[in-house]
């Protein structure tokens, strides 16, 4: 695999970033969107990611891994509110998905080519399953059926190399876990595939489609005005991935600096991600929180023996810092 141009938008893990420069032996600096600073990655390890500023190539060669149901944006960003409704329901796992029900996997080439790929279609949630290390919601597709025995959207995961067939598992009894019906919204969902790397809607995908962030302006009208963080459907925030971002944006002054404190508001309210500043912007300081921000994470590390980088604050809003005793975060800021 040849390393990703510079400039290239790519993601590792959950991590969203930039790539900033080659390195020898296969290496790239990458500056992620959680930090303040570029770090040496193996391309090998990096997806490019939808919405890079190249133009956009047709990849046949693409082969599908399993035909699957594509959630649209609004369907993630109202599943998403649904599970933080159920009164029953544990605090969402630091790896979020919520991405597709499977369909078909490894279709053979009739099975691809018969697919109606592009099509409209619902699942109706009708409950959820959690374990320690899975959250899923089963589902009645309508339009569509799936060869699963228990048609599911995986919603999240504890760390990335958790197989998403483990939801199969709860809900078919074989491994422990908690069950709950509940009657849940109709998701709107496109027949589409995936060829490991990202989810397609088209015979023929893209190897770029859409714009900066990965939402096309299909993709953005389907969202609903909550999932923005300013009047005018400006700063789109469907989800925390789209949060950091904006935070990101804001700490290297995009747009307007007198939208910033409703920004952050919106984001503290919506995902309880820093509290909601009133601060008028100012360059300077921002660019030093940053650096302190930049030296902090790094002692974190140093203190609790992290050696493979990782964001800082998971999806979950979790923090390594929290294993810390006080006197030790305030030696370490110190």
């Amino acid at each position: 695999m040849s390393a990703p141009p510079v400039g290239t938008r790519v993601t590792e893990g959950t991590r969203c970033g930039t790539v900033v420069a080659h390195r020898p032996q296969g290496m790239v600096d990458v500056n992620f969107d959680d930090l303040s600073y570029p770090i040496r990655r193996p391309a090998t390890n990096l997806v490019v990611l939808r919405g890079n500023p190249f133009p956009a190539r047709r990849n046949p060669a693409a082969k599908p891994v399993f035909l699957c149901a594509v959630l649209t944006p609004a369907s993630r960003h109202a599943l998403y509110k649904w599970w933080m409704s159920q009164p029953l329901a544990p605090e969402p796992l630091a790896i979020h998905r919520a991405t597709h029900m499977t369909i078909k996997f490894k279709p053979s080439d009739a099975e691809f080519d018969a697919a109606a790929i592009g099509k409209e279609v619902t699942l109706s949630v009708i409950g959820w399953v959690a374990n320690p290390d899975i959250q899923a919601v089963a589902v009645t597709p309508n339009g569509v059926t799936s060869t699963k025995a228990h048609p599911h959207v995986t919603f999240a995961l504890r760390e990335p190399s958790i197989p998403a067939k483990l939801s199969d598992s709860i809900l078919d009894g074989t491994v422990k876990g908690m069950v709950q019906a509940a009657r849940g919204p109709a998701l709107v969902a496109h027949i589409g595939w995936s060829d490991g790397k990202g989810y397609h809607t088209t015979r023929e995908p893209l190897s770029n489609p859409g714009p900066r962030g990965g939402l096309s302006p299909r993709e953005r009208a389907s969202l609903p005005d909550s999932a923005f963080a300013l009047p005018g459907r400006r700063w789109p925030i469907p989800d925390r991935n789209h949060a950091q971002i904006a935070k990101t944006y804001m700490a290297r002054g995009f747009g307007r600096h007198t939208d910033y404190p409703q920004i952050r508001r919106a984001i503290a309210e919506r995902f309880q991600m820093n509290p909601a500043s009133s601060e008028a912007y100012d360059p300077t300081k921002e660019q030093f929180r940053a650096v302190v921000q930049g030296v902090y994470e790094s002692l974190v590390s140093k203190e609790l023996g992290i050696r493979r980088p990782e964001p800082f604050v998971l999806a979950d809003g979790t923090r390594p810092d929290a294993r810390l005793a006080p006197d030790t975060r305030r030696r370490l800021l110190s």
